[in-house]
Order: C-alpha cells, then sequence, then structure tokens
C-alpha cells in the first residue's frame, strides 16, 4: 500500500511539474525569443525616430538622415521626389541653410513588421510655427540590414480637405509620359527578378484598368490583408476591407480617369519592392499629377500591396513648406 501511495505521489509531482513546464512554454511561445527580440527592434526603430525629430529641430540634416539607406527614396508633401541618400541629404541641408523650419512632432501611429527584416510605420508629422500649426501623415519603409534599421522609403501627404489639395496641385499641360522603370536589386543577388518585375507592372496596368472602369474590387484585388492605404488629402484606411469600402465611395462620384507611369522598382530584399509610380488624374475640365509609393510583398509565389501612399504635385510657389528665412525676419 505505502509503495502504491509512494508511486502515487511521484506520479502526482511529475504531472504537476508537466504542466509546470507545458505553461512555461506557451509563455515562451507567446513572450519568448522571438518577441523579445521584436520589442528590441521596434525600441530601435522608436529611437531612431525620435532622433530624427531632434535633429530636425535643431537643423542638422546629417543626424536627421543618419540611418537613411544607401537608396533610400524620399517624397515630400509637394511631391517632390529625391532619391539616394547624398542627394536628399543635399536637398535637407540647403533647406535648412535656406528656411527657418517649423517644429516637428512626430507621433508613431502604428508599426507593422510584414517580415522580420522589414518594418512599415505610419507616422503623424505635427508642425507648428508662430504663425500656424498643420498636420501630415507619412509611411516609412525600414528595413534591418547587419543588426541596423535603415530608412528605405518616406513620403509624406498634407491632411487638408479635397478643395485646399486640388487647388494647390499642379496642373498638367499634356499628355503623361510612359516611361521604362528603373529597376534596381538588392546587393550581390543572382535572383532572376525579371518575372517579378513583369507581374508588378500587371498589378499597377491591372488597378489602372479597374479605376477607369469604376471597378473598387479589382482597384483593391491585390491589396494584403492588412493593407494601409494613404490618399492624396491624407486620409488613412486600414485593412483591405477598409480601402475597399473607401474605393467604392470614391468611384462612384469620381469623374477622373487616371494613367500611370512606374518611375521605379527597388527590390529592397528578392521578396520586398517599393515601387514609386507617377499619376495623371483627367477628367473634362483639367488634369492633375501626383506620385505614389507602394511597399509590395511576394507571399506564397504572388505580390501583395502591402501600403500605398499618394501625394499631389504642387508646383514650387503653392508648396506648403515655410518661407525662406529672409521673408521672414
Amino acid at each position: 500500500m505505502q509503495h502504491i501511495v509512494r508511486f502515487t505521489s511521484i506520479a502526482l509531482i511529475l504531472l504537476f511539474a508537466g504542466a509546470l513546464t507545458l505553461v512555461s512554454t506557451s509563455e515562451r511561445m507567446r513572450t519568448g525569443p522571438d518577441d523579445a527580440n521584436r520589442a528590441q527592434d521596434e525600441a530601435a526603430i522608436r529611437k531612431v525616430v525620435a532622433d530624427g525629430v531632434d535633429a530636425w529641430n535643431r537643423s542638422d540634416a546629417k543626424t536627421m538622415l543618419a540611418h537613411l539607406a544607401e537608396d533610400s527614396d524620399h517624397i515630400n508633401v509637394a511631391g517632390k521626389w529625391g532619391s539616394g541618400r547624398d542627394r536628399i541629404e543635399k536637398g535637407m541641408t540647403d533647406f535648412f541653410a535656406t528656411h527657418r523650419p517649423a517644429s516637428l512632432t512626430r507621433p508613431i501611429e502604428k508599426i507593422r513588421f510584414i517580415t522580420p527584416e522589414v518594418a512599415i510605420l505610419v507616422i503623424r508629422n505635427k508642425y507648428a510655427n508662430d504663425q500656424k500649426a498643420w498636420e501630415a501623415i507619412s509611411i516609412s519603409v525600414f528595413h534591418k540590414m547587419n543588426g541596423e534599421w535603415w530608412n528605405e522609403a518616406f513620403q509624406n501627404t498634407l491632411v487638408q480637405s479635397w478643395e485646399e489639395a486640388i487647388s494647390q496641385a499642379e496642373r498638367a499641360s499634356s499628355p503623361m509620359a510612359q516611361t521604362e522603370p528603373e529597376v534596381l536589386t538588392p546587393a550581390n543577388s543572382k535572383t532572376d527578378l525579371s518575372g517579378d518585375v513583369a507581374a508588378i507592372r500587371k498589378m499597377v496596368a491591372d488597378g489602372v484598368d479597374a479605376w477607369n472602369r469604376r471597378d473598387p474590387k479589382g482597384e483593391t484585388a491585390r491589396g494584403s490583408e492588412n493593407h494601409d492605404h494613404i490618399n492624396v488629402i491624407g486620409a488613412w484606411r486600414q485593412g483591405k476591407a477598409e480601402s475597399e469600402k473607401a474605393m467604392t465611395a470614391a468611384l462612384t462620384t469620381t469623374r477622373n480617369n487616371i494613367s500611370s507611369s512606374i518611375a521605379k522598382i527597388r527590390f529592397i530584399t528578392p521578396d520586398v519592392a517599393i515601387v514609386i509610380v507617377r499619376h495623371q488624374y483627367t477628367n473634362d475640365k483639367e488634369a492633375l499629377k501626383s506620385i505614389s509609393t507602394s511597399v509590395l510583398h511576394k507571399m506564397n509565389g504572388e505580390w501583395w500591396n502591402e501600403a500605398f501612399q499618394n501625394t499631389y504635385v504642387r508646383p514650387s510657389e503653392s508648396s506648403p513648406l515655410p518661407t525662406p528665412r529672409e521673408q521672414r525676419q
């Protein structure tokens, strides 16, 4: 009898220990090494953003762009596109030399990791000077390389009304020129991406066709389930369902037809591409120019749009940037 009791006690102890092990394993599944790494990555990204804000407010272009990737793309609120770290840094240095920038705060709305090494950020950019305050919204693409996070792409769009945006947009004087896109592949990559380039070009062409047929389902067909979409007035839609709902409303009332020309397809990894596209919206009265950034992600052999942002191109005289320092002193 004592042997039975002793055996039962040992069995209960082992069973309890096993249960603890299962709980511990389950807890590790939720908060284990991957989650710990994710928290570290998120903290590192937040620090890059915070350091950039501090540098902007000190008019320090070099520090502000210290984590800019070598081939980074930058599109500002006036739809002006700079490509390459050196060119972007020169432009920002010149801006600080000739303007007194508004103060900036940048609350991060979302950090979404589409792969362990690539994150999409949605950020509110809040500006203020002694005369006014205004807001823009941006998408940035961060890429982890050699243990550090680098900004591969940035686009900014003013948050404003349709009337304001259209009044400030640049009018096109001629039909959009169709050009062959620049294609950049990851350094030292031996992967043949020609089929991927063709698939991406078809995605863009299908989207144009769907818009012009007023087909919201076709327009959003290649949006990922967690797709982020920011339009030309800074309205942000989250998720495929919300994007489709907004597109349905837009296509019900729009009189514009669209033509698009891909300017650049840049693969930051074989499965993630940043695509810059120029657009022209035409109706019976006028044609407006815009430029967009899409973040495309290859999953299960197909390309999906993870994020899209569009900004009207504005003539320099209507740019909402602060006026030159000498005009304000």
